[in-house]
């Protein structure tokens, strides 16, 4: 099937691209690696930091740094890494948020590479991983209690009396 015949009149493949990339939830943007100026933004992102924050800087906008981020992942994504996606996980400075974040070079629109980044927010499931260790850790410490109480050969009820 040809494109022609899926894209309306008056709707260019790129229009359709950006509506697939907002129909996402999780927050997507593409900036340049240089300037680290912010080319593409999708609604996710947008309704976390604002509608007008294309051509701003991503420190700026996504972090509240005036320069760029200490844990800028453009050295895993560039270079001799080029082509590779770099999947790591971060907590937002500016929303507190946790994320799990994919980033990968792409070839935009004009020709330059640039830095695409696909944020899934993990906060909940970083909320019940840390109520889990609080879990294990006080099971450890109960177990470790009640190991003791065996050594000693007393009882529960003797060791609180």
């Amino acid at each position: 099937m040809s494109s022609s015949k899926n894209t309306p009149t008056g709707a260019s493949p790129s229009h359709h691209f950006e509506a697939v990339l907002n129909g996402i939830d999780d927050v997507i943007y593409v900036a340049d690696p240089h300037t680290y100026e912010l080319l593409f933004v999708n609604d996710a992102a947008r309704a976390f930091w604002g509608d007008n924050i294309v051509g701003q800087k991503c420190h700026k906008v996504l972090q509240n740094l005036d320069a760029p981020c200490p844990f800028c992942s453009n050295p895993m994504i560039f270079g001799e890494n080029l082509g590779k996606t770099h999947v790591w996980e971060f907590q937002n400075l500016l929303t507190r948020q946790w994320y799990r974040c994919a980033d990968k070079a792409i070839q935009w629109t004009d020709g330059r590479m640039v830095r695409f980044e696909l944020a899934n927010d993990i906060s909940s499931l970083k909320a019940t991983e840390q109520n889990l260790t609080e879990r294990v850790r006080e099971l450890d410490c109960m177990q470790r209690v009640s190991s003791a109480i065996e050594m000693e050969g007393s009882t529960v009820d003797n060791v609180f009396q």
